[in-house]
Formats: C-alpha cells, sequence, structure tokens
C-alpha cells in the first residue's frame, strides 16, 4: 500500500468516526431536551447534512477495479450511498462488461492512467422476489411499532420520562406526546431499507448482505419497542 493510499484510508476512517460520534452525541442530547426542533436539525444538518458531505467526499475521492474485467472507474454520490461496500470493496454493476461484483476500492491519487466516467448502460434485470419480500417484513415490524404505540398512548400520564441515564433511571420529564418521538424517528429505518433493496434490484445486485441489512433493521426497530417498554414502565 503506498503513501497515497494510506492518507485515503486514514480520511476515510477518521471521517466515518467523526460523524458516528456527532449523529449519536445529537441523538442522546439533542433530541430528547430540545423536541422538534432538536429533532429537526439532527435529521437535517447532523445525520442527512453530516452523511452527505461524507458519501460526496468518498465518492470523489476512491476509484473502483472491476474484479471481472479490470477496468477502473468512479461512481457518482447517489450510487456511492445506495450500493453496499465491505471492508476495501464495494458491491458495483461495471459501466464496461455490465458485471455486478465486488469492485476493489482504491484512492484516486493512486490511479494509473485513465479513470473512466461512462455511464452505465440500461440493462434489463429480474426482479429479486426476495428483496421485495424483505421490504414487507420491515415495513410490517414498523407498523407494529406503530400499532403499539396507538395503542399504549390513552392510558400515559400527561407526564413521562423522556431521557434515562446509563442506570436507566429518568433525568428528564416532558409531556406524553414525546412518546411519539421514537415511532417518528423510526421511519427513517423502513424508508431506507426500501430504498436500498429497490435500487438492488434495479443494478441486479445479489449478494448476502441484503438480508443481513434487513435483519439489523429489524433489530432496530425492536430496540425501539424496548425503549417504549422502558418509558412505559417507568411512567406508570
Amino acid at each position: 500500500m503506498d503513501i497515497e493510499e494510506k492518507r485515503y484510508w486514514r480520511k476515510t476512517i477518521t471521517y466515518i468516526c467523526l460523524l458516528t460520534a456527532a449523529i449519536l452525541a445529537g441523538a442522546i442530547f439533542l433530541i430528547p431536551f430540545h423536541w422538534p426542533v432538536g429533532f429537526i436539525v439532527w435529521l437535517l444538518i447532523l445525520f442527512g447534512g453530516g452523511l452527505f458531505s461524507l458519501v460526496r467526499w468518498h465518492a470523489n475521492n476512491t476509484a473502483y477495479i472491476c474484479p471481472k474485467c479490470g477496468h477502473t472507474f468512479m461512481i457518482s454520490t447517489a450510487k456511492d450511498f445506495l450500493s453496499p461496500h465491505m471492508g476495501d470493496k464495494k458491491l458495483l454493476r461495471c459501466p464496461k462488461c455490465g458485471e455486478s461484483s465486488w469492485c476493489k476500492a482504491i484512492s484516486v491519487k493512486s490511479v494509473k492512467g485513465e479513470i473512466s466516467f461512462k455511464k452505465e448502460e440500461k440493462i434489463k434485470t429480474k426482479s429479486t422476489k426476495s428483496l421485495y419480500i424483505q421490504i414487507g417484513i420491515v415495513l410490517f415490524v414498523y407498523l407494529l411499532l406503530w400499532a403499539n404505540t396507538l395503542y399504549i398512548y390513552p392510558k400515559l400520564p400527561e407526564t413521562i420520562p423522556t431521557h434515562f441515564d446509563i442506570t436507566g433511571k429518568p433525568d428528564a420529564w416532558g409531556h406524553k406526546s414525546s412518546f411519539l418521538i421514537l415511532p417518528f424517528f423510526a421511519m427513517i429505518f423502513p424508508m431506507l431499507h426500501g430504498i436500498f433493496c429497490l435500487y438492488a434490484t434495479k443494478q441486479g445486485y445479489k449478494s448476502f448482505v441484503y438480508p443481513l441489512l434487513t435483519v439489523v433493521f429489524i433489530i432496530i426497530l425492536l430496540i425501539f419497542r424496548g425503549l417504549q417498554y422502558l418509558t412505559l414502565s417507568r411512567a406508570m
């Protein structure tokens, strides 16, 4: 690995860590104490703006090598966001041979020779039914979260805990309408999951990443249900 490659990976890891820390800090300290303004600021600036900046930087500084034909190419910011990444490889469809495979990511500055900016030609891909089923499962779990919320909400007292310390004890209280924060916040996850899976069907991607991603999103939604249970147990 040459000097440019090392710099590239150091910057990539640093930017990812900083963005993750900012998103988590905002979710913990900004949203519960400054609802709904805090949620809007977090969503648009920390999560949306930070993620866009990171992906844009990555797309502008990364090239990919197709393992099928050896072609070196770059991709758009949108494609960088929508295609799965694993270590130093990314699942992409090569603009030259049209094959979808795990392409090696390298620093643009370390590339010797010309990099292709050719747009992909439209190809017919067989729809993957399993991806549509996975979208339906995640959406169903999310709707269950809302059903549980609407069932519990009328039974809540007017004042409920809105934040907990590391031991699980409430350290902030607010109106029971704050109970609706969790399902609104959780909406991001089925939306992202659906976008990723639908894009995969368009590109003809087939990978274990998507079932794994589905399981991760389901676990996240179940965690939100657990947070609701914690709020309910402390409020009643």
